[in-house]
């Protein structure tokens, strides 16, 4: 400005108009962030681009910027044309658990839809008479397990594979002796049977030999069978190894001296306790006429007579019935044995079961008694 005259200036000032600014209310539901570019304040028209970042675990459910939904995008573009509500939903990631069991038996989770970080502790329980043969999860064997513990963060299939049981029964004998086993159940490859079946075993003992005693051989436990029917049964819902230990009986020697002219047998070593037949045969023209044993007069069957009475007046006095009648059995099966080649009554019973039942007992009581007076044995059915 160039001063020619006097000049009369003039200067306004005026306010520069200020650009408006919004702000961007975050609301945010579950477990992520929204990363914004310069906080939550914007220019007017300003665009702004969000990131939505959700946490391990969790996935983005739903993205609104006052109140339209822009669906679960993980970034978002929109102008600051006024104040805005911008609303994050997260949820946590939901896996689908999947159970399949093949044969019988139980698992304690239920199929269905979990949630990630869900802890599931699975028990596998095999039914009544069976077992479990492994544990699947996600194509990975697991072996046979009891139990097993998850953190979700994946779907999740889990196969739990049971199978029959089939106890086992092993029995090993010493020299001596052997056994045999039966069972309503067939057994399965030897010695295998189904779950809850009952098997009889029987223990045989070798001439000269008797069972001693039958052990439980991881328990230790000691099963002392009856001697005169040395016999077990056993509820096989476990599996067992029986050890059979055979022992030779004590021995004592039978002398024999022959006054007159005759022939007598049953000289020699015999085994304790076993029934010894004295056989006596006299020559043409003579008779028997005494029998002295250790000192005592007795007659012709005084051996099995004084047996008898021992063994029924111990059992009468010790055991119960069912034992009498073994022993009362045991008695009538050696007697016959013994006995029968000597018999000429026509009505004799030549198949002699080993072990006489209590009805067999009953039925021919008669016939024994009858028997018995004939051969001398003082006791009657």
């Amino acid at each position: 400005l160039t001063i020619t005259s006097d000049v009369n200036v003039e200067v306004i000032f005026e306010e520069i108009p200020k650009i408006p600014k919004y702000k961007i209310n975050l609301q945010v539901q579950g477990s992520g962030c929204v990363e914004l570019p310069d906080g939550l304040i914007y220019e007017e028209y300003e665009i702004v681009e969000a990131q939505i970042i959700p946490e391990d675990g969790w996935e983005i459910a739903d993205v609104s910027i006052d109140g339209e939904s822009h669906g679960n995008s993980s970034r978002i573009h929109f102008e600051m044309d006024s104040d805005k509500i911008l609303t994050v939903i997260f949820e946590k990631m939901e896996y689908m658990v999947n159970i399949e069991t093949i044969g019988s038996g139980k698992v304690s989770i239920e199929p269905g839809i979990y949630y990630h970080g869900d802890v599931l502790s699975f028990e596998f329980t095999p039914d009544q008479g069976n077992l479990l043969k492994d544990v699947i999860f996600n194509g990975i064997s697991m072996g046979v397990i009891s139990g097993y513990t998850v953190t979700l963060d994946s779907d999740l299939l889990v196969r739990a594979v049971f199978e029959e049981y089939l106890p086992t029964l092993t029995v090993v004998c010493s020299d001596g002796g052997s056994f045999s086993t039966y069972s309503e159940c067939s057994a399965i490859d030897g010695n295998r049977y189904t779950y809850g079946s009952n098997v009889a075993v029987s223990f045989y003992a070798y001439d000269g030999y008797e069972l001693e005693s039958v052990v439980v051989r991881d328990t230790g436990s000691i099963i002392t069978p009856d001697p005169y029917n040395p016999r077990i049964e056993l509820l096989m819902d476990r599996d067992y190894v029986l050890d059979a230990t055979y022992r030779e009986k004590p021995k004592g020697t039978v002398t024999i001296e022959v006054h007159g002219n005759g022939t007598v047998e049953g000289a020699g070593e015999h085994c304790i306790g076993d029934f010894v037949g004295i056989y006596l045969y006299p020559s043409e023209g003579y008779r028997v006429g005494k029998i002295i044993v250790d000192g005592i007069e007795t007659n012709e069957s005084g051996d099995l007579n004084k047996l008898a009475k021992k063994l029924l007046s111990d059992y009468y006095s010790e055991k119960d019935e069912s034992q009498y009648l073994e022993t009362l059995s045991s008695l009538v099966t050696r007697y016959v044995v013994q006995n029968r080649k000597r018999w000429d009554d026509q009505n004799f019973i030549y198949n002699v079961p080993l072990m006489l039942d209590k009805n067999i007992i009953k039925s021919n009581a008669d016939y024994y008694n009858k028997l018995f007076k004939k051969h001398g044995i003082d006791y009657k059915i």
